[in-house]
């Protein structure tokens, strides 16, 4: 084997043992986004994003390629967690006492749209009735 390619299979060696690593690393920085966001009030969000782009493109601290192998589990975790938050404060009650608005408000919705549709083959196009 020729050194580089040793050296290039060490670095996705280290990178595989890392990525537990990186996804603690992760949680420890969201929960210091979250108390700088009680203490300052500058959205957590923006703060995690701001960081990523530091040690992204701009220090060059993570390489991008280097995080490939992980990512799709990362995406999976963060789609599991929000969708199991967003079950945990899901009041029933209230989707209940709002769904006559939302039925009536999608009807409204596509009749207009089938109008607007029909208006548009029919005068323009001149598209008329099967004959």
């Amino acid at each position: 084997m020729l050194p580089e390619q040793a050296q290039q299979n060490q670095k996705l060696r280290m990178n595989a043992v890392h990525i537990p690593g990186l996804l603690g690393i992760l949680l420890i920085i969201g929960f210091l986004a979250e108390y700088l966001f009680r203490k300052t009030s500058i959205p957590d969000i923006l703060i995690l994003i701001v960081l990523g782009y530091l040690i992204g493109p701009v220090l060059y601290i993570v390489e991008p390629s280097d995080l490939t192998p992980a990512t799709q589990v990362i995406a999976t975790l963060a789609l599991v967690v929000i969708l199991f938050d967003g079950g945990l404060n899901l009041d029933l009650s209230r989707i209940l006492r709002s769904a006559h608005r939302a039925v009536l408000l999608v009807f409204l919705r596509h009749r207009n749209q089938y109008g607007r549709d029909s208006s548009f083959c029919i005068l323009p196009v001149g598209m008329g009735t099967a004959e």
